[in-house]
């Protein structure tokens, strides 16, 4: 079993071996041992090999309260985990314990030949070639899997061909990436860049959305892109309940799981693609109870289906809507009111229709002038009223039809109508004209009664004039 070590052992060794055991020597690690926190070395020039502890770049762990507990509310450290072939820096206690104590390059400068050899591929991040220029003070790191970590003139991140650049000049934040996930809050989460879903609740990772807008992109782009913020609850089962919803782009689905098609959601929007979407969902977050969307096509729609009330307050503003055609349809009343002037004007025809009653009212004057106007009521009556003037201008013909018409302007003290017209006068008024056409063609025919020519001319006239008159009132009173 030999004699145990004893210092005396290990003063005959150092002596022995005074010159080895006083100096630094580098040696290549040939195996590491991650759980023990260990490396195996072999010393170079020197069949020597031993097992040391990983060489950190800083560790703390102080001690806590009674009884020397770790605090770890400060623990700090900063490690790497050599890799085999790694050249490190040994040295040996006064015990002779063989310890690890920094790393150490066998050649420096062959580090820029291995990044200018990579420059047609971006070079490895070490040198000028990767675009790497290190000054005194600097900081840089790199992870075998191409993490880099650099602080100097700015603070970048990078994770392959992903980066997050901190500039301390410009006060600029860029982040290069295919898609920015940022969660906040209970559960709400911000998605920029690539559209990805989970398919099934149980799946590990996500799937791209295939973009619907541009399948002639080379498959690597070909997932649809889109800026969505989505405000979610918590909730004790864990199934978060969305609040509300802001998407632009190719707008996903999240119920099919594909790119939105607008007319499920909206019947009238005729585009292939939502380009924008606004949602607010009920306290389950199951119904849309406010959905605004925009298509590829620029159709613009909004659905509130269970809102009660719908408001716009510019008191300021002067509103100017163009369109080809608009379509009002209300279950109950539309109101228009305007402390001044309401102008409705056509090129062709204006026609208001209502099933029950129709009634205008101004304090002012009414005026309605063109070529067709058209009022036109179902059931129930048309009224106009106008404490002051009305009038109606036609260029062509005014009709009124009616089985009774009342022009209501002047009447009498009881309030009788001076004029009226209805079929039983206008038929009497056709037989008195009629009977009085043949009186006064009597009358001028009759040279005893009226010798007097003047008089004679006038019982003509007003027999031409009754003529008239009596066929006319005949067929208005038919």
């Amino acid at each position: 079993m030999g004699r145990p070590q004893t210092r005396n052992n290990f003063l005959e060794r150092q002596n022995k071996h005074e010159d080895f055991m006083n100096r630094i020597h580098r040696a290549t690690v040939t195996d590491v041992h991650i759980n023990k926190g260990t490396i195996s070395v072999v010393i170079e020039s020197f069949p020597y090999a031993r097992e040391v502890l990983m060489p950190l770049v800083g560790l703390s762990m102080p001690p806590g309260g009674p009884g020397n507990a770790v605090n770890d509310g400060i623990l700090s450290w900063g490690r790497y985990v050599p890799q085999t072939g790694d050249m490190v820096l040994v040295g040996f206690g006064t015990d002779g314990t063989c310890y690890s104590l920094g790393y150490h390059a066998v050649y420096y400068k062959g580090m820029d030949f291995v990044d200018e050899g990579k420059e047609s591929r971006g070079g490895t991040g070490w040198g000028e070639a990767s675009d790497r220029r290190m000054k005194p003070g600097y900081w840089d790191f790199r992870s075998s899997e191409n993490c880099t970590l650099f602080l100097g003139n700015t603070a970048k991140v990078t994770s392959g061909p992903h980066s997050i650049t901190l500039n301390k000049d410009t006060g600029d934040i860029t982040t290069n990436t295919g898609l920015i996930v940022e969660r906040y809050g209970e559960a709400s989460e911000v998605r920029k860049g690539d559209a990805r879903r989970f398919l099934l609740p149980t799946d590990s990772s996500e799937t791209y959305i295939v973009s619907t807008a541009t399948p002639d992109r080379t498959i690597a782009q070909n997932s649809a892109q889109e800026s969505t913020d989505t405000v979610k609850f918590g909730t004790l089962a864990g199934v978060p309940i969305e609040v509300t919803k802001v998407s632009h782009g190719e707008v996903v689905d999240d119920l099919t799981k594909t790119a939105m098609i607008p007319s499920t959601y909206i019947p009238f929007l005729a585009g292939t693609q939502v380009r924008s979407l606004e949602a607010v969902k009920d306290p389950a977050g199951a119904t849309d109870l406010y959905l605004r969307l925009v298509d590829n096509l620029g159709n613009f729609g909004v659905s509130a289906l269970t809102a009660t009330a719908f408001q716009w307050v510019t008191p300021l503003a002067a509103w100017n809507i163009s369109n080809l055609s608009t379509t009002i349809v209300s279950t109950a009343n539309i109101s228009l009111t305007a402390t001044t002037d309401i102008s409705l004007s056509a090129t062709t025809s204006v026609n208001l229709t209502a099933g029950g009653s129709l009634t205008e009212l101004a304090t002012g004057a009414i005026t309605r002038t063109g070529s067709a106007i058209t009022d036109t009521a179902t059931a129930g009556a048309i009224n106009s009223s106008s404490t002051l003037a009305y009038n109606l201008t036609a260029g062509a013909t005014m009709t009124l039809t009616a089985p009774l018409i009342n022009l209501l302007g002047l009447v009498t003290a009881g309030g009788t109508p001076l004029i009226k017209l209805t079929p039983d006068i206008a038929a009497a008024w056709g037989a008195y004209y009629v009977a009085a056409a043949a009186a006064w063609t009597a009358l001028s025919a009759n040279p005893v009664v009226s010798p007097d020519p003047a008089t004679t001319a006038i019982f003509t006239t007003a027999a031409a004039a009754a003529a008239v008159m009596g066929p006319l009132l005949a067929a208005a009173s038919s």
